[in-house]
């Protein structure tokens, strides 16, 4: 039963909610704290003081009214008590130049009966917070506490108060959107009611001619992954190659003209006609360049590879025999086709799996001239679309040494390949 991606899971877009509301109630009620405390502190800063306008009122220590009937000086303000006679006019109070050095009342007047002056009245302390004239400090005025706060300070904290909320609203609806979306995706892939599982959607993708679905990884068995590489390679028809060879002579397995024991090579195969072409270079910078056209071979060789459009093709009349139809890199599919003990062999540096096999000697051939055929290892790469990209095949030893590295690629790519023509003469 194949698996699928299940049923939506609420269990992260609730907490996330939970982690939402509980960040917002948090700041709110660190916000209410802040306040109080500002309350509480501004308080001792805004106590009531004493009314300024009343102790510095010039009438708090005037003489009080005179009676009904008592005489009256003429600053309005009682006399001593002494009725005035007819016609008498009003005495004036004494002033400071009139009265006797050495605080001596006048003549005639007891010295009890003079009143001393009033003492001045002591200044009150001036309230904390208060300047001069009765101005209160900018400290006093930005706190306290039964006092309503300035008008800007309380406008301000509206403001915060409100961009929190603004704040913890938009977060929420974020919240809600992308678990909205989460249920939408989830809800919108196809579900088995007879498996209770979930299967992702097809993501095709269409070109003119040719629909094409995702790439998965295609796990086989080691009989199916041989079998596979086997029909892609022929469905495709045509591939490219290159890498590296060790090989102690030609063979129909190694048809070219003899250059050296390592070489590196690239080369294109068209499986209908068993056409190759292939070029190899030795690590001392000799190189030639091979056609294989069904049985025939041909070849030419030069001092570099770029000398080589400078050369003609000569044949190779011993490797152009009948037998094996197929010769060089066209022999790939059958050689794997015919891989006895298959076994997996895990995965490559890439996560790529690896599959090992035995190629029998009579399916292989034999690697050098005038020695029979061993059998040889091979080891087989399959990307995840399931195609065989690597081949590693080794003879058994004892054997004649040979050791093929491939690395296969664009198959299916269009591949043009033609006997050459003879040579003149």
């Amino acid at each position: 039963m194949g698996m699928g991606r299940g049923r939506h899971n609420p269990g992260p877009l609730l907490a996330a909610l939970a982690a939402t509301t509980a960040a917002a109630t948090a700041v709110l009620a660190a916000r209410r704290v802040t306040t109080r405390r500002r309350t509480s502190g501004g308080a001792r800063h805004l106590a009531a003081t004493p009314d300024s306008s009343a102790r510095r009122s010039p009438d708090a220590h005037a003489p009080p009214p005179p009676a009904a009937g008592e005489p009256v000086a003429d600053d309005g303000s009682a006399t001593d008590g002494q009725p005035l006679a007819d016609g008498q006019p009003p005495t004036e109070p004494p002033t400071a130049s009139d009265a006797p050095a050495g605080g001596q009342p006048p003549d005639g007047q007891p010295r009890d009966s003079a009143e001393p002056p009033a003492p001045e009245p002591a200044a009150a302390p001036r309230p904390e917070g208060e300047l001069a004239g009765g101005e209160a400090s900018p400290e006093v005025l930005g706190s306290g506490a039964g006092v309503a706060a300035p008008r800007h300070l309380a406008a301000g904290s509206r403001r915060r108060r409100a961009l929190v909320g603004v704040l913890v609203a938009a977060g929420v609806v974020g919240v809600l959107g992308v678990g909205a979306m989460l249920v939408a995706d989830a809800g919108s892939e196809g579900t088995d009611a007879a498996t209770g599982t979930t299967e992702a959607p097809s993501r095709a993708t269409t070109t003119e001619n040719v629909t094409t679905t995702s790439t998965t990884v295609v796990v086989a068995s080691p009989e199916d992954a041989f079998a596979q590489a086997v029909s892609r390679l022929e469905a495709a028809g045509t591939f490219a190659y290159q890498g590296t060879v060790s090989a102690s002579d030609v063979s129909a397995v190694r048809p070219s003209l003899w250059l050296a024991v390592d070489i590196t090579v690239e080369g294109e195969v068209a499986l209908a006609g068993a056409l190759v072409h292939e070029v190899a270079v030795a690590e001392s910078g000799p190189a030639t360049e091979t056609v294989v056209a069904g049985a025939d071979v041909f070849g030419r060789s030069a001092r570099s590879r770029d000398s080589l459009v400078d050369e003609s093709y000569e044949g190779i009349p011993e490797l152009s025999r009948a037998e094996p139809e197929a010769k060089g890199a066209a022999g790939l599919a059958r050689w794997l086709a015919g891989v006895a003990e298959p076994t997996a062999a895990g995965v490559d540096g890439e996560g790529r799996r690896v599959y090992r096999g035995i190629i029998p000697a009579a399916v292989l051939g034999a690697t050098e001239r005038g020695r029979r055929a061993v059998d040889a290892e091979v080891l087989l790469t399959l990307d995840r679309a399931g195609d065989p990209v690597h081949v590693d095949i080794t003879t058994v030893p004892g054997g004649p040494p040979l050791h093929l590295a491939l690395e296969l690629s664009e198959l299916g790519a269009p591949v043009a390949i033609a006997p050459p023509a003879p040579a003149e003469g």
